[in-house]
């Protein structure tokens, strides 16, 4: 693989999930005010914070691996962008009144992710066609998977 550069949109796109992890992380600071909900506070936040984080995981992979070729890449990120942004706004300590928007946002942003492989995987090839189907694939099975 060549070595590329990473472009702005990249950069922002991960700015915005920093953004995003340390909003989410401001909440573990309320477990001083209610010790006796440590366990919950923090099971709360590693379900907000495990979905970005693999969210952003298969976009850095795509990008990584894909980024050069696709055309028009803001067509993708901007809405992923979006939808990271409504996730972290679904940050609160009682997160069952905003897991709904929380869902819509990492459902967003994985179904986009999905019909990225799938619309480069018609411009490629050989085995790099075959590697954007499976992991367009196995994302496409874990949206279904979350979202019933």
């Amino acid at each position: 693989m060549t070595e590329r550069k990473v472009s702005w949109l990249e950069l922002f796109f991960d700015l915005i999930f920093v953004t995003a992890v340390a909003s989410t992380t401001h909440l573990l600071l309320s477990i001083d005010n209610h010790p006796d909900k440590t366990a919950v506070y923090f099971g709360e936040y590693l379900l907000m914070v495990t979905p970005m984080f693999w969210a952003w995981v298969g976009q850095t992979m795509f990008f990584n691996r894909f980024g050069e070729k696709i055309k028009l890449p803001e067509l993708y990120m901007l809405p992923q962008m979006f939808f990271l942004i409504l996730m972290t706004a679904s940050f609160d300590l009682t997160f069952s009144n905003t897991y709904y928007t929380f869902l819509i946002g990492y459902l967003g942003i994985r179904l986009i992710t999905v019909i990225q492989y799938f619309v480069i995987s018609r411009q490629l090839r050989g085995n790099p066609r075959r590697v954007a189907i499976l992991l367009g694939s196995v994302f496409l099975l874990g949206v279904i998977t979350t979202a019933t």
